[in-house]
């Protein structure tokens, strides 16, 4: 029976050992992401996206190249604020998103704005967007009066009504706490006729020719965006909060790993003390020797005996009534039974 329950114990502290110290080197890495903001625009054609990801490493040690995922068959794209060009000469654009081998340093951030084009077929465009990291909050912006989000065919994101920047009106999509690995799925349509603005394409005194396409950076588009629902995410996900990304982890993972080696130093600890106790002849259950547990039960043997004796006694005497004395010797009988029993235990 030791055998089994040490074997239990010593599986249990390596899993909880394992487990600390995969969420420890988890959170050395630490880089999550704040926010990433999407902004999507109609023009000539083509789905104009604008496409900011905030990065920081809130771990321990440096990161590795950082790595983030674009939609599949994306064009032209530009890096916003790239003073000389420095950006782009860093960052790696492959076919299916970007890498930057600098990676990022422990309390570290980096922003990462880009903008590109997709096709945009009169049926619409179907985007897939894997998540790289742990994100608090992704907040799209579909300008009102040139595309849509398709409702029945966006159901990783809910909407959050709509917003009004300069001279156009923004429907704004989000999702709040979204694990690494998730793929997301926004499909996107040509705009409604009631969903056209004033001013917007299509409208006298107005039209995409007179403004910057959505896709197109601006000044105060960063601005904006980093205004635009910021801070709507205020619970954190449990993921990151156990893989360290916003500085919990590394606790936590160190925790777990201190309450394996707990467990099974206090279970090897508690496992060589019973068996010393067997090989001295003391019982684990009451610390005693057979010959002391002997003598003690004896003890309360006559302990027992005296007391209903006692109460016998005082019961003739008539010094108690009759119902106590019944009530009382019932009890010291029952008390008196386990005692012989423990004994004849002990004498076998």
């Amino acid at each position: 029976m030791i055998n089994k329950w040490l074997a239990g114990l010593v599986a249990l502290s390596l899993a909880l050992s394992v487990a600390g110290s995969a969420l420890a080197a988890q959170a050395a890495t630490g880089v999550s992401s704040e926010f990433t903001h999407l902004l999507f625009g109609v023009k000539d054609g083509q789905l104009k996206v604008f496409h900011l990801v905030k990065l920081k490493n809130q771990g321990a040690s440096s990161s590795g190249p950082i790595e983030l995922s674009l939609p599949k068959g994306y064009q032209n794209p530009a890096f916003s604020g790239d003073a000389g060009g420095a950006m782009a000469k860093e960052v790696q654009l492959g076919s299916e998103g970007l890498k930057d081998p600098r990676g990022l340093e422990p309390g570290a951030a980096r922003d990462y704005v880009l903008t590109y084009d997709l096709p945009m077929p009169p049926d619409g465009q179907s985007l897939r967007v894997n998540v790289n990291y742990p994100t608090q909050m992704i907040l799209i912006l579909a300008d009102q009066a040139t595309v849509q989000m398709v409702p029945l065919q966006n159901r990783d994101f809910s909407s959050q009504g709509s917003v009004q920047y300069g001279q156009k009106t923004f429907e704004q999509f989000a999702r709040n706490d979204v694990a690494p690995g998730t793929t997301l799925t926004m499909t996107l349509g040509p705009a409604t006729p009631g969903g056209a603005q004033p001013g917007g394409a299509g409208q006298p005194g107005g039209g995409m020719a007179h403004e910057p396409p959505p896709g197109t950076v601006t000044k105060g588009t960063i601005a904006l965006l980093n205004q635009a629902f910021h801070g709507g995410a205020s619970n954190m996900m449990m993921w990151q909060r156990f893989t360290g990304t916003t500085g919990h982890g590394g606790l936590v993972g160190s925790i777990i790993i201190l309450a394996g080696l707990t467990v099974l130093i206090f279970g090897l600890g508690r496992t060589f003390y019973v068996r010393w106790q067997l090989k001295q002849g003391i019982n684990p259950e009451t610390g005693e020797r057979p010959e002391e547990t002997f003598e003690k039960l004896l003890k309360e043997k006559s302990i027992y005996i005296k007391k209903i004796a006692d109460l016998d006694r005082k019961a003739e005497a008539g010094e108690i009534t009759s119902e106590e004395h019944q009530e009382r010797r019932s009890a010291y009988k029952r008390r008196l039974v386990k005692v012989l029993a423990r004994l004849k235990e002990v004498e076998n």
